[in-house]
């Protein structure tokens, strides 16, 4: 039976998001870009080229937002880029709220003040997401290119909170951060925000390696694992018909030029919505169809892996790294190894 028919069998252990994902022709949740550009330099971003070139009208954006919310998408994630270097950024949030979607926004913040944030809230925005790299805000604003970016971002996350929003501090863990990290996640709490750290520093979206060499090194990985920094996979066996990931099924991600992707990390082009409507790309795309065949078994290195119980395999990863999504990538073989060996 099609676990999108009503009637589809669901395990009582699966969560009430997982229950309605199962049932779900299309995607649960959104991240839309609306822009590449930003003001910062950070050397470990995705993004390899910051043009306005080919972004969404605000007319083009209203538009897929009726579409995502006709077909049942309940949260959206409006990032960038910058989103706020967009004039329309509180129209859209506005569009978002009229059409009850759960709204998430991720930012710097560098170019809020409180009013904005007091805007943004009052435009429907329900969670409010910054990065923060480090407790000092000399280093922080030195990595990121701006003085005075540290400040303003904690003053929104706090601000945001304070107006009873959800406020998160998202921090990649880098060799250059790693130490000042017990710090940050001391800070965090006393700021009483959430918070996630990630060390998979990855490719930019066209390939360049560069921002690996930001990696933590894998005595420092061993650490963020073993102090619980980090939340590793529960051990399993890997059934070779089990699918790699939920890519293409519970998520989609927009660009700002209108690309429909299965995830930022995973460059395949399902279609554009400026030439189909979303359900259709969604329903119809054969490199859709080619990522939801993805399994365990599709890989000999994976399926004869004494580590593929603990390993987060990535398609995006390797198919940056590779051009084939078959094929393990370094980062995903580094990460199982590390949790493999904490996990003894």
């Amino acid at each position: 039976m099609d676990c999108g028919d009503a009637g589809c069998p669901v395990p009582d252990k699966m969560s009430l998001w997982d229950r309605l994902r199962a049932r779900s022709e299309y995607p649960l949740d959104v991240l839309l870009s609306i822009t590449n550009r930003c003001p910062l330099s950070c050397s470990h971003c995705y993004i390899a080229h910051r043009s306005s070139v080919g972004e969404l009208t605000t007319a083009e954006i209203v538009s897929l937002l009726e579409q995502l919310a006709g077909l049942g998408v309940l949260r959206l994630t409006l990032t960038g880029g910058e989103p706020a270097v967009r004039e329309d950024l509180l129209e859209i949030a506005a569009e978002a709220r009229r059409l009850r979607f759960a709204l998430v926004l991720k930012t710097s913040a560098v170019l809020f003040n409180g009013d904005d944030i007091e805007a943004l809230r009052r435009a429907g925005v329900v969670e409010l997401h910054a990065s923060i790299y480090h407790p000092s805000a000399e280093h922080h604003d030195r990595f990121v290119g701006r003085d005075g970016a540290w400040r303003r971002a904690v003053a929104a996350l706090d601000r945001f909170r304070a107006l009873g929003g959800v406020a998160r501090a998202n921090t990649p863990v880098m060799a250059w951060n790693v130490e000042a990290l017990p710090e940050l996640v001391s800070m965090y709490e006393e700021h009483g925000w959430d918070y996630a750290v990630d060390p998979r520093i990855v490719a930019r979206e066209d390939g360049c390696a560069e921002p690996r060499g930001l990696r933590v090194s894998d005595s420092a990985l061993d650490g963020l694992l073993r102090d619980g920094r980090i939340t590793a996979p529960h051990a399993s066996p890997r059934a070779p018909q089990a699918p790699v990931c939920s890519v293409g099924r519970g998520g989609a991600y927009i660009t700002a030029q209108g690309d429909v992707m299965p995830c930022p990390n995973l460059p395949l082009v399902f279609g554009n919505v400026r030439e189909l409507p979303f359900a259709r790309i969604w329903r119809e795309s054969p490199e859709r169809q080619r990522v939801l065949r993805l399994t365990w078994g599709d890989s000999p290195q994976c399926a004869q892996c004494a580590e593929s119980p603990h390993c987060m395999r990535c398609p995006g990863d390797a198919f940056t790294e590779h051009g084939d999504m078959r094929i393990p990538s370094s980062l995903d073989c580094r990460m199982g190894r590390a949790i493999g060996r904490v996990r003894g």
